[in-house]
């Protein structure tokens, strides 16, 4: 089956997601001590896993901690240590609400 693109609305959303920065290295700056930081470059959306790809369930995550292989110096990815990530950092749930209060809050500013 075939999975649904998203909407011109769901992608211009997603901007405002990615303007947030990524959860992780704006929850928890300590990752991004020493010379090298952790959360640099682009910032990507995640899907909530298990959710078929919902459009609308989304949070900001930089490269390395959405993808990156673990163990990583700096932390996590919630693709490839996921039970890790959310221990060390947060659940989906948790990240997911965080996004759409700072995304609500920034369409009434």
């Amino acid at each position: 089956m075939a999975k649904k693109a998203a909407t011109k609305k769901q992608r211009e959303r997603w901007e405002r997601v990615r303007a947030l920065g990524c959860y992780v290295g704006v929850n928890f700056p300590e990752v991004n001590d020493g010379p090298r930081g952790a959360c640099q470059g682009y910032v990507n959306i995640h899907h909530k896993l298990g959710e078929g790809r919902n459009h609308d369930k989304v949070i900001p995550l930089c490269t390395n901690h959405h993808v990156a292989w673990t163990p990583l110096g700096f932390g996590y990815s919630i693709h490839n240590g996921g039970k890790t990530f959310a221990k060390r950092y947060a659940s989906e749930d948790v990240m997911i609400k965080w996004t759409e209060e700072r995304v609500e809050n920034d369409k009434e500013s």
